[in-house]
């Protein structure tokens, strides 16, 4: 029996490009809530990143791809990037010239900002980051970063980092995390704090950084619109999310009745 469900933001319950939920989709998730079941998101966004959700509240919280879990108030599980790696990265920022995005707990800030910076802040709809030394990253938590670079320069980089890994959605840029970090690990955290077993939960996403989150619930659903990777480590897909797509999973799961 299904008694909680994680969802993806981008490209699961908000289609890419828009800046809130679908009315469809926020009625499926009031109707989900009535029913008794738990309603976790399941981002790589950080809190400050949070697009319109119609109005919908949700459990728990698991963001910057499971580096920062909380509930309310309550910080129920973070996890950083290492010292010797921050210090790594600043060196090789420098001598590549490229531009990074650092998300730190309560701020997310670049080192410059370039076009691409500029076209990937777009897509999101958020505004262009405040620009600051990367030597602030020595400082505090840091939970992610997100270099612009290209997929070769992302090995590379990783070279120099080696207890992080990466995690590509987008073609403008990467997400860095601890490499034993990820939305798997935020939501077994999650299922502990309110005694749920992963077999009772079910979860939606449609990125590469979803995979892991899909196989680890019981019941883990891609949207159409994922790669076929992703497909292929769900156990259902649903219609993508300009046809509200997770709404209509969920009547055909049987989890609600009507939208």
């Amino acid at each position: 029996m299904i008694k909680a469900v994680f969802f993806d933001v981008d490209g699961t319950l908000l289609c890419h490009g828009e800046q809130g939920i679908r009315p469809g989709v926020s009625r499926a998730l009031a109707a989900l809530r009535e029913r008794g079941v738990r309603l976790f998101l399941a981002t790589g966004r950080h809190p400050l990143e949070y697009p319109d959700f119609g109005g919908v509240a949700f459990d728990g919280y698991i963001s910057i791809n499971g580096q920062y879990c909380y509930r309310g108030d309550q910080v129920l599980y973070q996890n950083t990037i290492l010292q010797e790696d921050r210090a790594a990265l600043i060196r090789w920022l420098e001598e590549k010239d490229r531009a990074c995005m650092f998300v730190q707990d309560r701020v997310i800030f670049a080192n410059r900002v370039n076009d691409a910076v500029r076209e990937y802040q777009a897509f999101v709809h958020l505004p262009l980051p405040p620009i600051a030394s990367p030597e602030r990253i020595l400082d505090g938590p840091l939970f992610q970063v997100m270099p612009f670079v290209s997929p070769e320069e992302e090995l590379d980089l990783l070279r120099v980092m080696p207890h992080c890994r990466a995690i590509r959605w987008s073609h403008l840029c990467s997400d860095v995390i601890p490499r034993e970090g990820g939305k798997a690990v935020g939501i077994l955290r999650m299922l502990e704090h309110f005694g749920l077993t992963a077999a009772e939960a079910a979860a939606f996403g449609d990125g590469e950084n979803d995979i892991t989150m899909l196989q680890t619930v019981g019941l883990g659903i891609a949207m159409d619109n994922a790669s076929a990777a992703v497909k292929a480590a769900a156990r259902r897909i649903a219609p993508p999310p300009e046809q509200d797509g997770v709404a209509h999973a969920l009547m055909e799961l049987g989890l609600i009745h009507t939208f």
